[in-house]
């Protein structure tokens, strides 16, 4: 494998190393970000849920100040007398109402026993209407005696009630709701312009007067539902966002969705709870965090790879300074580094025959194709650990380690009959072989091979001396 393709390998290994590692930071920051998300996520639920405690407390301390004697009275007069109650009940309650409706509770409203509507303070020309097909919540009040807090979607919209039971001499004559819409419990409970709720689109339509549909508006972030609260502003593009995920990040802001249910425990809606991320202090700390560890790998990305480049380049200049650049097989100075590391070899010095007449016959382009050449069929025909370099002119040497006597001329007279052989480029030529076993010295060794090439030139060439 040439150091080009490891250079290649490396680079690749290192980038996957370095995905890799950005891919764990990625990881461990959103796994931190959602952990602290689902914190705030129950911590706020806990806050909303106290709320709601708190105002469900405060309804049953104001339905025990409202309701008294005389009113439990004209309730149950109007079983046999309902326009002389209606007229009654309006007269003596009027002034409770204006109190109450300049401090944001709108919507009072008194049932009858038989499930009609009473007296509708917010709208009181509309009464005697039947309301337990749709007011779930009523027809639970007055069949159990217990008060119903909680979601329910009239004919009108949809609110959070208090339905109180209204009894006299232990007979129920009646029920008593006080309601707030989504926008009043909104206004009154929380900082409107991170709060809203939405109600399935569905359900809206199915059970609010038709002539109510056109006044809602749909949810910016999701169209199947309807939308109270001002949170769409924060929102510049259309979106289709699961609320069943709890936690929505969109737009640089945090939606928290948390499920409101009816009586039947069926889910109609969500309440909305939306914070700007950078107004998450830990959150922004996290990825504040993330940005410098990302900082700090890209740089030792970055610097490790300037390593390897520099070391693929040192290694090539060193290869070049240990390679003979017409060849591309080791030098003299490559081959005698390699022998630094062998302590028993076989050396025999191969020189090509007349090399002289073929430069002088075809001249010196033929001559280095000769050369080269010769070195592919020496590089072949020897084992991955021999050492095969040029060592000057037409003289290659080559170095078999942990080689006896017997098979290192077998092995030179394996090469000299292949030599012999093969035509290079229409010449055939010869080569005569010095070989010297090491003896601890490697001048020695290399002179005693150079004397034997010596005797095969002086004794005919073509052969191997010993």
């Amino acid at each position: 494998m040439n150091n080009k393709k490891v250079l290649y390998i490396v680079i690749f290994m290192h980038t996957i190393f370095f995905i890799f590692a950005f891919g764990f930071l990625k990881i461990q920051k959103d796994k931190n970000i959602s952990k602290y998300l689902n914190e705030f996520y129950n911590s706020n639920q806990v806050t909303f849920n106290k709320e709601i405690g708190v105002l469900n407390k405060n309804m049953d301390l104001l339905e025990k100040l409202l309701i008294d004697e005389q009113i439990l009275k004209i309730v149950t007069n109007a079983q046999q007398n309902l326009i002389p109650a209606r007229k009654q009940l309006i007269k003596l309650f009027t002034p409770k109402y204006q109190t109450l409706k300049e401090n944001g509770f709108y919507l009072i409203h008194f049932h009858l026993s038989n499930g009609k509507s009473f007296v509708r303070f917010h709208n009181p020309k509309k009464f005697n209407d039947y309301l337990l097909n749709f007011r779930t919540s009523i027809k639970y009040v007055q069949s159990t005696k217990n008060n119903f807090h909680g979601f329910e979607i009239g004919r009108g919209v949809g609110g959070f009630r208090s339905v109180y039971p209204l009894i006299y001499n232990n007979k129920i004559i009646g029920s008593f709701e006080i309601s707030f819409s989504i926008n009043s419990l909104i206004n009154y409970m929380f900082e409107k312009e991170h709060i809203a709720m939405v109600v399935k689109k569905d359900i809206i339509d199915k059970k609010v007067f038709k002539h109510k549909i056109p006044t809602f508006i749909k949810c910016k972030i999701n169209s199947n539902y309807y939308i109270w609260g001002n949170i769409s502003k924060l929102f510049k593009k259309q979106h289709s966002i699961n609320f069943d995920k709890k936690i929505n990040i969109i737009e640089n802001n945090v939606i928290f969705s948390y499920p409101i249910y009816n009586m039947q425990k069926v889910k109609e809606g969500y309440l909305l709870s939306v914070f700007p991320i950078k107004d998450l202090k830990v959150i922004t700390e996290i990825e504040r965090n993330f940005n410098k560890l990302l900082i700090i790998i890209s740089i030792l990305y970055f610097v490790i790879l300037m390593i390897i480049f520099a070391i693929y380049f040192y290694k090539k200049l060193q290869l070049k300074a240990e390679t003979d650049h017409l060849t591309k097989i080791l030098n003299r100075n490559g081959c005698l580094k390699k022998l630094k590391n062998i302590d028993t070899y076989s050396l025999f010095i191969i020189d090509i025959d007349h090399f002289k007449q073929i430069n002088d016959t075809y001249g010196h382009d033929k001559g280095d194709l000769v050369l080269s050449e010769l070195s592919n069929i020496l590089s072949k025909n020897l084992r991955t650990k021999d050492i095969l370099c040029r060592w000057g002119g037409e003289e290659f040497v080559v170095i078999l380690p942990n080689n006896d006597l017997n098979s290192s001329i077998k092995v030179a007279e394996k090469l000299r009959k292949i030599v012999k052989i093969h035509e290079f480029d229409g010449i055939n030529i010869t080569i005569s072989i010095g070989l010297a076993m090491f003896n601890g010295n490697f001048d020695e060794t290399l002179k005693k091979a150079d004397n034997n090439l010596y005797k095969a030139k002086e004794t005919g060439r073509d052969k191997v001396i010993f």
